[in-house]
């Protein structure tokens, strides 16, 4: 199937969610026979923004949600073996979102959505490698999600963060600075300056010394 026909089935899968509601769509829609994994995915990453917003007040239920809803993304083989087509999709499924003024939280939500499911630290991992481009972008989103997360959430938002500075340990640093200035994750903020930044704490203590 055609790039434009993808986006056209994925945008004719939006009409019938706003016309006979989120239920019917995904039935129509879900895993269909020989459908692309392009569509599949943009319908996943659509599934994590709705139920992010719809559970906003309940995580538990959110994760219940989710793990039951999503095929594709809560696999290890698949994200393994389809890596560069989950960040491409991600990306291009931003473009179409952006372009349509559908956002519900952009891509944030979407990366609270991975917080639910257990492949969430492999999927932001692979993320910061195939688009390292954006990785400031990637960092940045999933920092700004932690204050609006309960303790559970913000434990496995801790070990996702740590997975993005293991793939990029030369970004350590940044990740640090901007947790240390937002006062978040004190916890990680440790384990990132004992396991990347130890020189760096060091330079600047004797420099304040001199």
């Amino acid at each position: 199937m055609a790039e434009d026909s993808v986006e056209e089935h994925y945008l004719g899968y939006k009409r019938v969610v706003s016309k006979l509601g989120f239920e019917a769509a995904q039935s129509q829609y879900r895993q269909q026979h020989n459908q692309p994994i392009a569509l599949s995915l943009l319908i996943e990453f659509h599934y994590l923004q709705h139920e992010i917003y719809q559970y906003r007040n309940d995580p538990d239920r959110a994760t219940r949600s989710i793990r039951a809803g999503i095929q594709l993304l809560s696999k290890d083989a698949f994200i393994h073996d389809e890596a560069q087509q989950i960040v491409q999709t991600l990306d291009w499924f931003d473009t179409i979102e952006s372009e349509n003024q559908d956002q519900y939280e952009g891509l944030q939500a979407v990366y609270k959505g991975f917080i639910h499911l257990p492949t969430r630290c492999e999927l932001v991992r692979y993320v910061a490698r195939h688009d390292p481009l954006n990785f400031d972008v990637l960092a940045s989103d999933l920092i700004q999600i932690a204050r609006c997360l309960n303790s559970r959430c913000l434990i496995q938002l801790s070990e996702m963060i740590s997975s993005v500075v293991e793939e990029k340990p030369a970004c350590a640093a940044m990740v640090r600075h901007s947790l240390v200035e937002r006062q978040l994750l004190p916890e990680l903020v440790t384990r990132i300056t004992v396991l990347y930044c130890q020189d760096e704490v060091r330079t600047k203590r004797l420099v304040a010394i001199h």
